[in-house]
């Protein structure tokens, strides 16, 4: 099994060589023979169609420009069967928590943070492809601060 981490970021993805290095030395599962890293945007990420199995974005997807062109992209990568699993922080479905989200995104926009991204819109761009299902939407970490999203990209019959 072969992982491919993905990061726009240089600084991240140097942390990311370094801790692969750590495991490697000390003979530790996740070593560099099992992880490729590589710079990119995961708006136009060049893999070839229906590469992987699973992509998972872990507090991605309410952070880059263009959601919905993300997880085009992740599909069309996505091979049939294979699911797309999303773990980030989606506005609350508590009313007064939203009202605060709403209230509190433009003075954070600057920094990325998007407190008042509605789950909603990853079901929206689920719905209009047909050969996508949500399988699970869970509240996780402390709180139940963040949400974890499990899509599954369908088999033809």
């Amino acid at each position: 099994m072969v992982f491919t981490g993905v990061d726009l970021s240089d600084k991240m993805l140097a942390k990311a060589r370094a801790n692969l290095e750590i495991r490697a030395k000390e003979n530790q599962p996740g070593g560099p023979r099992s992880i490729s890293l590589e710079a990119g945007d995961i708006h136009h990420l060049a893999h070839p169609d229906q590469t992987y199995d699973s992509i998972v974005l872990p507090f991605v997807l309410t952070l880059v420009s263009n959601p919905e062109v993300a997880l085009d992209n992740c599909r069309r990568m996505l091979r049939p069967g294979g699911e797309i699993i999303v773990v980030s922080h989606f506005q609350s479905t508590t009313h007064w928590i939203a009202r605060f989200e709403r209230w509190l995104a433009p003075l954070i926009a600057g920094m990325g943070l998007r407190p008042d991204f509605p789950v909603e819109r990853v079901e929206i761009w689920a719905r209009t492809h047909p050969d996508m299902t949500f399988l699970e939407t869970e509240p996780v970490g402390k709180l139940g601060l963040y949400t974890l999203l499990r899509m599954r990209r369908m088999t033809r019959t």
